[in-house]
């Protein structure tokens, strides 16, 4: 007589996940000179995230995300930056939903210490606290463009938004620690349709709509009821 194990393997639940990350918050608007933003002086960010696998390469996620912009004239001694002295924070908090799409289509069944890229794009809305300061500014210099004083007369007039529509678009990468555990990077860029997220248009760049993105890091722990289950035949 003589015996062997029959092992079967039945997965189920493997399309929920949920997790978390920090990282660096990147202003660019009026107030930076690089089209690249803020990425020397970056701010803090915090997303939380819950993910629903629809299909082995489509996902859907709840995303929210805290981040916090800033940016001085101050920081540079040229031009007309020591003259205009402008300076600006703002914290946005960020509900959005986001569309994820795995070009390796193995969603929910990555193996064991591999990468998945991802990709994303979304909607969503930002609630914002802005604080502004132009007191420092040179009313004096001799070398302003004429519409400058006029534009920072109609933006101190101008009540900074309380909230914000933005469209996330973003890339990422995956890799599988454990069967429920993976750690990811990924970059994320908010355009937006506003002009006041800095609290400056008019006496800024009129034309630039102002955004941001995150560089964020983090954990993703997925739901799952995997069960193994054994059988024993005898012959």
């Amino acid at each position: 007589m003589f015996c062997f194990y029959l092992h079967t393997h039945a997965q189920s639940e493997r399309y929920l996940e949920y997790g978390g990350g920090v990282g660096a918050a990147i202003y660019q608007g009026d107030i930076s000179p690089y089209a690249l933003g803020t990425i020397k002086r970056p701010g803090l960010s915090v997303q939380l995230l819950g993910n629903l696998n629809l299909s082995s390469a489509l996902s859907v996620r709840l995303n929210y995300a805290f981040a916090f912009l800033s940016e001085s004239d101050k920081n540079y001694g040229y031009d007309y930056k020591p003259h205009r002295n402008f300076s600006f924070e703002t914290k946005v908090n960020e509900f959005s939903i986001h569309f994820v799409f795995n070009p390796l289509s193995n969603n929910g069944y990555e193996e064991y210490h591999s990468l998945v890229p991802y990709m994303f794009t979304g909607v969503g809305i930002g609630f914002l606290n802005v604080s502004r300061d132009w007191s420092q500014f040179e009313h004096g210099w001799k070398y302003w463009q004429k519409w400058v004083a006029p534009g920072l007369a109609e933006d101190s007039m101008h009540v900074p938004p309380k909230y914000v529509l933005t469209l996330p678009v973003g890339l990422g990468l995956k890799y599988q620690l454990e069967d429920n555990i993976s750690i990811f990077g990924e970059i994320s860029k908010r355009f937006t349709q506003e002009e006041y997220l800095d609290g400056f248009s008019k006496a800024a760049n009129q034309k630039k709509r102002d955004g941001f993105s995150t560089v964020t890091v983090g954990v993703i722990f997925r739901r799952s009821s995997d069960y193994t289950s054994r059988r024993i035949r005898y012959y």
